[in-house]
């Protein structure tokens, strides 16, 4: 039979397949890190129609090369910083930290100043992990999320000038790769920021004007202002987001990303110098999903965007939100070698994925099975 997994011709409308893990490119890169497909699991498979899609399924060569065989003497795997927001899940982080610490890597970790510090102190390596001293508290949907990750920005770069990455994860994130595999696709990609941006407003993508129009206070102040008041809850202020923001075009996306040192240099570079724009995103909704996007989605850096790096469910029916990874995520999504995005955002490998629970030491297992397999 006919397995038409991607087109390879365009004289004729042949009937071809979409899905993303199975594009050329990424093929390819299976292929040099060793994989082929093992023909014997398809013994005796019948097949329903002639042009019938199957799931590929792969085995690693025993004599496949190491995964860093394409660095050359030139080209050094870079040093990479991972910037961790932190408030719970305090055992997951543990194991998060040491599934990143491969000796090189640099971890910059903020802890919300309502958590204590020091469960998350426990159990990892303390020459390599720095818990910043910069510490304020975070609320949800506020500014103090992009105020803390500006936080952990600045003190990585102060702390390590030969740093070319970072990358923003969670507590609650875990690599879907080795911590030499992230290095060496990092390494390759030099030049490369991993940020999902598209232009607001995007309702379709949950980023409605209403996130650029609506005037926000933190809803802790927003709380206390209104019994003052004695009022429920205070009225909704809509104001002119183009009077803040002139000729900046606004982008949305995501929280999680990976910038190298360039950018994010840039980043405090303009935070420095337009204290008008910082004041505007401090009264919006969920600023961290605009705030850094808008930025970068202005500057010269726009050019070498790219889908970021972190899976997050969102389309199971009922909350919370994103969906806590379960052994059916592991069984549905991470099977493959390879995971790998095909959104709004673009086409791109995915290395991270959130969120785990705190009693993650099953999932976490299963997942480190599922690399030391392949």
């Amino acid at each position: 039979f006919c397995n038409p997994i991607n087109k390879v011709q365009t004289i004729y409308d042949n009937r071809a397949g979409d899905a993303p893990q199975y594009a050329a490119d990424h093929l390819a890169n299976l292929f040099e890190q060793g994989y082929r497909v093992r023909v014997t699991a398809y013994a005796g498979f019948v097949p329903s129609a002639c042009h019938q899609e199957v799931d590929l399924l792969y085995e690693r060569q025993p004599d496949a090369p190491p995964a860093n065989r394409h660095i050359s003497p030139d080209q050094q795997p870079l040093r990479m910083g991972y910037l961790i927001l932190a408030h719970n899940t305090p055992n997951h982080f543990s194991r998060l930290v040491h599934a990143l610490d491969d000796g090189h890597a640099r971890i910059y970790v903020h802890i919300d100043q309502k958590s204590s510090l020091l469960p998350f102190q426990q159990h990892v390596p303390g020459d390599r992990v720095r818990f910043i001293g910069s510490r304020i508290p975070v609320y949800w949907s506020d500014y103090s999320t992009a105020q803390a990750i500006l936080n952990l920005i600045a003190e990585a770069l102060d702390h390590d000038p030969g740093l070319e990455y970072l990358c923003l994860l969670s507590g609650s994130d875990y690599p879907l790769q080795s911590a030499g595999y992230i290095r060496h696709f990092l390494t390759q990609r030099r030049g490369t920021e991993f940020i999902n941006l598209l232009p607001m407003p995007n309702p379709t993508l949950g980023k409605p004007i209403e996130r650029l129009t609506q005037y926000r206070f933190r809803p802790d102040r927003a709380q206390k202002l209104a019994q003052r008041l004695n009022v429920p809850q205070l009225p909704i202020f809509s104001r002119d987001y183009r009077t803040y923001l002139g000729e900046l075009q606004p982008y949305g996306g995501s929280t999680w990303w990976a910038l190298s040192r360039a950018a994010c240099e840039y980043i405090l570079g303009f935070v420095a110098q337009n204290p008008r724009v910082v004041k505007f995103f401090k009264h919006t909704l969920f600023p961290e999903e605009g705030f850094f996007q808008t930025i970068i989605g202005n500057s010269p850096f726009r050019m070498h965007v790219a889908h970021n790096l972190t899976y997050n469910d969102w389309t199971r029916p009922n909350p919370p939100y994103p969906a806590i990874i379960d052994e059916q995520h592991l069984r549905q999504v991470f099977a493959a070698p390879l995971v790998v995005a095909n959104d709004a955002f673009g086409t791109g490998e995915l290395l991270f994925v959130r969120k785990f629970p705190d009693d993650s030491q099953r999932l976490v297992a299963q997942l480190q099975a599922r690399l030391e397999a392949v």
